[in-house]
């Protein structure tokens, strides 16, 4: 590709273009996962930091419920923190086991693998997460209604 006159007398050359398309891709990627329309029409917390790498084979109602697989560099306390406070700010109750309850009054929760299970009008959101690597793999399930 040669340079270009652009339409106030600068010049467009090859690099300025690969320039563009990487801050495009760039802007893409920071505007974080592409969550199914379903689970956005549901007011669902959508994780910005992290990648949507899979979807369930049903996702355009929760007739068998919808299932994402997201990517992230953040650790449990963090993605535990995330996840308890925008259910908690959209009336989704937070359902804990005994187990939980105990460790969080010790401060030792941040110890275990984040999981947690809520419920709201007949629905249920399970988001849990694993180690690949360097990173946490989130596991998120919705069924009901």
């Amino acid at each position: 590709m040669q340079d270009e006159e652009t339409p106030r007398g600068g010049r467009r050359t090859r690099n300025s273009l690969l320039g563009s398309l990487l801050l495009f891709a760039a802007a893409l990627q920071a505007a974080g996962p592409d969550y199914p329309a379903a689970y956005r029409d549901l007011g669902l917390p959508e994780y910005q930091n992290a990648t949507l790498t899979g979807t369930g084979r049903e996702i355009t109602s929760l007739r068998d419920g919808l299932a994402l697989t997201l990517v992230t560099r953040e650790d449990d306390a963090t993605l535990r923190a995330y996840y308890e406070a925008e259910m908690s700010a959209r009336g989704w109750i937070l359902e804990e086991t005994v187990a939980s309850r105990k460790m969080r009054a010790a401060g030792m929760l941040d110890k275990l693998p984040f999981g947690a299970v809520f419920s709201k009008d007949g629905m249920r959101y399970q988001v849990s997460t694993g180690r690949q690597g360097t990173d946490s793999v989130i596991h998120i399930n919705v069924t009901g209604q």
